[in-house]
């Protein structure tokens, strides 16, 4: 396995770890357990004081090449998780079709990736694709939070999404 691969991999183990934290912990939280936000002080002028500066604007990804295939893999990754998300709204029928309808070209373009020399793409981008595909898996799993049948069906795709990514 190549350092690409191991970076895929170890992203998946961590994602997966997090998705079923998130998901267990959401679904075993009482609904009207919020923070008691009146207690909180906050020291604005620390606050303001110690703020973070903005991050600068990314630079353009690569089109071509290893690279271009990753930002073309990151591209509808984003597509695919926004298609899903949007199509929870009509229940979880609806996002599995558009999950379904999409899933075979991601993969394609998933196997092309995964097994390159880790010399074939940047630091860079490797964490930009670590960056995108937790962000999608969030997008995508975030549905399943309950204990209704309908969250075991939007668990089950968000199982399928992360099966999708696996590394041989």
């Amino acid at each position: 396995m190549n350092d690409v691969s191991r970076t895929a991999s170890a992203a998946r183990r961590t994602l997966l770890a997090s998705c079923v934290l998130v998901l267990g912990a959401a679904c075993s939280q009482p609904s009207d357990a919020t923070p008691d936000l009146a207690s909180a002080s906050v020291d604005r002028a620390a606050s303001s004081a110690a703020a973070v500066p903005p991050k600068p604007k990314p630079k353009p990804r690569p089109t071509t090449g290893a690279e271009g295939q990753f930002t073309k893999f990151m591209e509808d990754n984003t597509a695919f998780a926004a298609a899903i998300t949007e199509a929870s709204k009509g229940g979880p029928d609806a996002a599995r079709k558009a999950y379904d309808a999409r899933k075979d070209d991601l993969k394609r373009q998933y196997d092309a990736i995964k097994n390159l020399r880790s010399d074939a793409v940047s630091e860079d981008t490797v964490n930009a694709f670590t960056e995108n595909v937790t962000g999608a898996l969030s997008d995508i799993c975030s549905p399943g939070m309950g204990t209704t049948a309908a969250a075991d069906q939007f668990k089950q795709i968000c199982a399928d999404y992360t099966k999708l990514l696996e590394v041989d």
